[in-house]
């Protein structure tokens, strides 16, 4: 699918001009600026109206929510709307719902020229057909069962017949009329023409973004078989040049790999940020992704020095061991961002037992501050953390505050996007208990370069993990972008399981040591690179339905609180 909103056709109707007539929207600050930009000059240059920027989602006129994410701010006014709660802060006062949709619902209400039901256009990343329409070309019965059955259900729409409106075709040859059809205008409308097996694939990784680019006609990577030895193990993308979108959403990717890998702890080492680190972010060069400190590449500054915070009273947790000058620079570059830094007494004294280890006991002092902070959570609007735990962290998630990481913090202010902190797995504090045996994993990564190495690395010692550099007969797991390499080779011949990385994410996901016997971590399809799809993982899967992370969190929370009341290890009074 083509990234920017097609315009429309000179010969179209007046009418299709104002397809957004009626509508009001909202667009989510977890947009990237780029491309919130387009949207709003689209949606206004056919008919739709913005939202108060006052308001913002409480605006009574509100219609539609444009965002990337389901936990966009201000999610919980539109939620209460969704439940029927009309007359209340998020109440529009005529009864109608307010729709949260994707981007694409833009894109293809443009290219189709007129307005698409929202319904089909869910941000929820467990729903990993939304914006699918589909159609099949010559499939046994069967198989027409199984993938129109699980298109809708996943969150897409299925035609019998090649209609306008539909995103991908289904063929397992190029002989049918719908075939030629669909190749035949594929530039026009962005259909795409796939194997089925990129359904299988994608269902079984539970990924929606999987590429299509090796199941395409009229040449798919899938059917030409393994790579010849000492070949890559992927096909390289053909076609054009990324639009704009793209090249900044890789921008952003590449700066959330490399804040998370500077500013990301190890379960087992609690050494707080050094000042360098801080300083690098602060003061980062825009579009400097070379950059580093200790071997660690540097974040690149998308839209670094936009008030981002506009405001937003922020309060920085004291598992954070920011002390002295710091905190200092810590401080000044929320402010320069445009935020206020709420503060508490004895908020930089250093603790007195300053290894800030998960089972370390907090000593008289420090709990006297811990509870001084836990008294300022009602005043800011986002608390930043490191764990899952404490009193002042249950009472965040108890008011509704946006909870977030060091690392989504300065992700947050040298790329100018409010993102959301349960939209990334580093971005989200981590439970203080370690994963049960995970200590007892030696993992090293192979054909990941970069950035996304380095993020990988982290989230192997967030865990509580061994990571290595190079591989020995030591090693539990190797970590693998596609199968071939002098790496993978080895392992295979050593008997060292070879997974993809989503095992490493279900992992940190669900807080437990997963086997890795399961199909979808031992799959690697022909032609499909996982060090692309690294990063697209979230905490929220499944949130609209009462499922995922974002719905655990306050019953974690008090469970913890609760534990630790008992042992004595905070002063919760």
């Amino acid at each position: 699918m083509p990234s920017s909103p097609a315009q429309p056709r000179a010969s179209s109707p007046a009418s299709e001009y104002r397809i957004f007539a009626g509508i009001t929207y909202h667009l989510a600050s977890s947009l990237p600026p780029t491309r919130a930009e387009e949207l709003a000059f689209v949606l206004d240059a056919h008919g739709g109206q913005a939202a108060d920027k006052e308001l913002g989602v409480k605006d009574p006129k509100l219609t539609t929510v444009v965002s990337n994410s389901v936990r966009f701010e201000g999610w919980e006014v539109v939620a209460a709307r969704m439940e029927g709660q009309g007359g209340g802060e998020g109440g529009n006062g005529d009864g109608r719902v307010v729709e949260v949709v994707t981007d694409k619902w833009v894109e293809r209400s443009i290219v189709l020229g007129r307005l698409q039901s929202g319904s089909h256009f869910s941000a929820d990343p467990s729903l990993i057909f939304s914006g699918v329409v589909a159609c099949a070309s010559d499939l046994p019965a069967a198989d027409l069962e199984v993938l129109s059955a699980g298109i809708t259900a996943l969150g897409g729409q299925w035609r019998t017949g090649l209609t306008k409106d539909v995103t991908h075709l289904f063929a397992l040859n190029p002989g049918s009329a719908k075939y030629a059809t669909a190749m035949h205008y594929r530039e026009e409308t962005g259909i795409k023409v796939v194997l089925p097996h990129w359904f299988d694939d994608a269902v079984r990784l539970g990924m929606g973004g999987l590429d299509t680019r090796p199941y395409e006609w009229p040449e798919p990577a899938l059917l030409r078989g393994p790579p010849p030895p000492g070949g890559d193990g992927k096909e390289k993308a053909k076609g054009k040049e990324k639009d704009i979108p793209d090249v900044e959403k890789d921008d952003v990717k590449r700066n959330m790999y490399a804040t998370a890998a500077l500013f990301t702890l190890s379960m087992n080492r609690s050494s707080p940020p050094t000042e360098a680190d801080i300083s690098l972010v602060n003061n980062g060069v825009p579009g400097n992704v070379n950059g580093s400190v200790n071997g660690t590449p540097g974040p690149s500054s998308i839209k670094s020095g936009v008030q981002v915070w506009t405001g937003r009273k922020i309060l920085l947790s004291r598992t954070l061991q920011l002390y002295g000058n710091r905190r200092e620079a810590v401080q000044k570059g929320i402010e320069r961002a445009g935020g206020i830094v709420l503060r508490f007494e004895g908020d930089e004294e250093e603790d007195e037992n300053s290894s800030g280890d998960w089972n370390v006991k907090l000593s008289r002092q420090e709990k006297v501050r811990r509870r001084h902070e836990a008294e300022r959570v009602d005043e800011c609007d986002i608390f930043v953390t490191r764990w899952r735990w404490g009193k002042a962290y249950v009472q965040a998630v108890k008011t509704g505050k946006t909870i977030g990481t060091l690392a989504w913090l300065f992700h947050v202010q040298s790329t100018g996007i409010l993102a959301r902190p349960l939209d990334q797995l580093l971005h989200y504090p981590v439970p203080k208990r370690p994963i049960e045996g995970f200590s007892h994993h030696t993992i090293t990564v192979t054909n990941y370069t970069g950035e996304a190495r380095e993020y990988l690395k982290k989230l192997i010692t967030a865990m509580g993990a061994h990571f290595t550099p190079s591989m020995s007969g030591q090693n539990t797991a190797l970590i693998a972008a596609y199968i071939n390499g002098t790496k993978a080779n080895k392992a295979l011949s050593w008997s060292i399981p070879v997974v993809n990385h989503t095992w490493l994410e279900d992992c940190f996901i669900q807080w437990r040591n997963l086997t890795v016997a399961r199909e979808k971590y031992i799959v690697f399809p022909a032609g499909v690179d996982f060090s692309e799809l690294l990063g697209e993982r979230s905490l929220t899967a499944g949130a609209s339905s009462g499922g995922g992370v974002a719905n655990r969190v306050e019953l974690e929370g008090e469970a913890l609180e609760e534990r630790d009341r008992g042992r004595g290890e905070e002063d919760s009074r």
